[in-house]
């Protein structure tokens, strides 16, 4: 279900980030009368600038009454990106990019009041494989392999989660490329019905879920999902905490900076989001 984006620690840790980043320096900006003012560029779209004065009040400007010194420096501002990766993009990030396209970043959107999906989505049953122990099942946008049988309403309940953080990071106005690439394959998630059986496919003692960086997989025991078991079946349990699904999630869906963010970017964004 969508929910407000109200949290005044996730607004916090944004302007961090923002503060972080290559600020802008003060320039002389002069509109078509002749008239001018210092201020630090912030963003634009197609018909306005958002410029911050020295007093720091944010102002937007209607672009077409700038000078045309300020045009052409907006227009490298603005200048759209490639619409390909860049040649020498490694394999693994082509595969996890497949069709996206940079000529349409998202940064100058604006910032959501909700975030989420409205209704449960729908479940493929892929494989059901007793002998092997393996059944896969597909979301819109992940795959899910499990070591037991799970009934598609079940799992539906549990890929709500999955999906509802997916839309979150493809909206907020940070372009987050994994959401935006139409050709790639779907986000993998390892489901095992025991702690045991977790810790035996790779997750560490003392971690309910783990993002696996060489697999490119989410690796995460079903009771961390809020899933339990009664009897020979399985219910969902809404009441669970899915606070360490929400920050592996994150990790996979930015899997795709490497090592280009600093570790408290990395784990800073995913603790907020989650």
């Amino acid at each position: 279900m969508p929910v407000p984006l109200r949290s005044p620690g996730l607004c916090l840790f944004f302007a961090l980030c923002a503060a972080a980043s290559a600020e802008e320096t003060a320039r002389t900006w002069t509109d078509q009368s002749g008239r001018s003012f210092s201020g630090v560029y912030l963003s634009a779209t197609a018909d306005k600038v958002s410029i911050r004065r020295g007093d720091g009040r944010v102002f937007d400007v209607e672009r077409t009454k700038l000078s045309q010194p300020d045009q052409d420096y907006l227009a490298g501002k603005t200048r759209p990106a490639s619409a390909a990766l860049p040649e020498k993009t490694p394999r693994h990030l082509r595969e996890m990019l497949a069709g996206y396209d940079g000529s349409a970043p998202n940064f100058d959107a604006g910032w959501p009041a909700n975030a989420g999906i409205d209704q449960e989505p729908p479940i493929t049953v892929v494989e059901e494989n007793a002998a092997e122990n393996r059944f896969i099942y597909e979301s819109p946008h992940f795959r899910f392999q499990s070591n037991v049988v799970l009934r598609p309403s079940l799992l539906s309940k549990v890929a709500t989660m999955f999906e509802a953080c997916f839309q979150l990071h493809h909206d907020l106005p940070l372009n987050n490329r994994r959401t935006r690439s139409p050709k790639a394959a779907k986000l993998k998630a390892h489901l095992l019905e025991t702690t045991e059986q977790y810790h035996a496919a790779g997750g560490l003692p003392g971690t309910s879920g783990v993002y696996l960086s060489d697999k490119d997989e989410f690796l995460v025991p079903l009771t961390c999902l809020g899933v339990q078991k009664v009897g020979s079946g399985y219910m969902f349990d809404y009441r669970g905490d899915f606070h360490t699904m929400y920050h592996e999630i994150t990790h996979q869906l930015w899997a795709d900076l490497d090592d280009y963010a600093g570790i408290w970017m990395v784990e800073g964004l995913a603790e907020f989001i989650a």
